[in-house]
């Protein structure tokens, strides 16, 4: 009986073409899940962001009075009032606008997820 050798071994080229191919796979693979990661990310973040009512029982309103010294009032200065606002009643964010007219001083403060409003009049320094 004669057996015929058969040559196992591969060519080059075949061997590039499967060590390419493991490595596509492989890619393929871990780059699909990150990409799945960041779209999932973006759709989560995009509902939250544009379905704020989703959320409304997680709002808090606190209402706060208080008497402002009418030394800062005479003569508003904005920064001292934002000031004089912060360090009473703990509200932080970056101050937005300040509106002073004749009777009243408004002030507005922001932040992510965050918003102050306060009022204060002229004539008694009251908010």
């Amino acid at each position: 009986m004669t057996t015929t050798s058969v040559s196992t071994q591969r060519s080059p080229r075949a061997h590039l073409r499967q060590k390419t191919a493991k490595i596509a796979r492989w890619l393929h693979i871990y780059l699909s899940m990150v990409s799945f990661t960041i779209v999932l990310f973006f759709a989560v973040t995009g509902l939250t962001l544009d379905h704020e009512e989703w959320f409304q029982n997680a709002q808090k309103t606190t209402l706060m009075k208080g008497d402002m010294p009418l030394t800062l009032l005479q003569k508003p200065d904005e920064l001292r009032i934002v000031e004089y606002l912060r360090n009473t009643n703990r509200v932080h964010g970056a101050a937005g606008e300040v509106h002073v007219d004749d009777d009243q001083v408004a002030v507005s403060f922001k932040g992510p997820g965050y918003a102050a409003d306060a009022t204060v009049a002229r004539s008694t320094g009251r908010y």
